[in-house]
């Protein structure tokens, strides 16, 4: 008879629906008495659903209170009676666990501080695994679980910058021209419009004929292609899974700090300058380490300063070839083994 997964994804944007679903394709290829069931909501939810993989949605707005969460979370576990609980940064999941007594799975790039509501949470997790190093976040004092570190997830590309010539024939880009992929992740409304100003801006002081400006638009497409539309050089499409040809074409990959899209930049082999606008604190303390990126702040670079950064990556760039970071897979294998160890009996 095969055991039951219930993996909470949290729903906030794509950065956590990407990774969740390269480890339960890992899950299951390893483990075939073993069934996942994935659920999230709102961005989420259409990641998962996009990829092809069947969701549980809960029907959560991205931005949603812990007691609605928790109400979420209890509901489906009472109605599904899984036999564990994997919570990809889901804390209130941890507590509708506890309640119906089934182990849970913690899943974490950042562990809170202690005394927090958050930390307080954790203590009822069975195992904690970080997406990360060691040494950057401490582990809350009453936290007894044990806290397994395994770098991020890397996910498996189709493309990488070593198909780059052909993937640029494919979407008829020149191989000269620089081409930069603008990906805001999920800002919408003023947020990305101002994201996208001053990228734009930036993108057409520079002074070289041959260049492309692609915006990757999550959410608003229509918005910024109205916005943006008659800007030589410009274009707009809608964020879609899979994007891995459009990053791996691409000279250059503009981000607003977020750690997802900067790890699939380094995995596709292609740098990334990322523009933080300091609404997430995590993401700026770990999208610096990415050493195949360039973090700047969001609210001290205007158009003219960024532009003399692009010209100086460009001139660095050259024709060098760029290597792609291999999937380490480590971080899905350490996940998998611990699902499979707790349900030895």
């Amino acid at each position: 008879m095969k055991k039951t997964i219930l993996f909470f994804s949290r729903g906030r944007g794509h950065g956590h629906a990407l990774p969740d679903l390269a480890i339960t394709q890992h899950i299951l290829a390893s483990a075939a008495s073993i069934e996942v069931q994935l659920a999230s909501y709102a961005t989420g939810a259409t990641t998962i659903r996009a990829a092809g993989h069947p969701v549980i949605d809960l029907g959560l707005p991205e931005e949603n209170p812990f007691l609605a969460t928790l109400h979420a979370c209890a509901e489906t576990i009472e109605r599904l009676r899984p036999n564990l609980v994997v919570a990809h940064e889901e804390f209130a999941a941890l507590s509708a666990a506890r309640f119906h007594r089934t182990p849970t799975i913690f899943i974490s790039a950042w562990l809170p501080p202690k005394g927090s509501l958050q930390a307080e949470t954790l203590e009822s997790a069975t195992k904690i695994i970080v997406l990360g190093h060691a040494g950057v976040f401490p582990v809350p004092d009453r936290v007894c679980a044990p806290v397994i570190y395994t770098g991020p997830v890397v996910r498996s590309m189709a493309h990488t910058s070593l198909n780059r010539a052909q993937l640029r024939m494919e979407l008829r880009w020149a191989a000269e021209d620089f081409c930069i992929v603008g990906v805001p992740g999920g800002a919408a409304g003023e947020t990305q419009v101002a994201l996208a100003d001053v990228v734009v801006s930036a993108f057409l002081q520079l002074p070289m004929t041959g260049k492309r400006l692609v915006w990757l638009a999550s959410r608003d497409t229509d918005r910024m292609r109205d916005r943006l539309i008659g800007l030589k050089g410009v274009s707009v499409l809608p964020f879609q899974h899979p994007v891995e040809r459009l990053l791996a074409a691409a000279d250059l990959i503009i981000t607003r700090g977020t750690r997802g899209i900067t790890h699939d930049a380094a995995s596709v082999g292609v740098p990334s300058l990322s523009l933080s606008s300091h609404d997430n604190l995590i993401d700026d303390i770990l999208v610096p380490r990415i050493r195949t990126n360039l973090a700047l702040s969001a609210p001290a670079t205007d158009a003219p300063t960024l532009a003399a950064y692009l010209e100086r990556i460009r001139a660095r760039l050259g024709n060098t070839a760029r290597k792609p970071i291999p999937e380490s897979g480590a971080a899905c294998k350490a996940a998998t083994e611990i699902v499979r160890s707790l349900f030895i009996v």
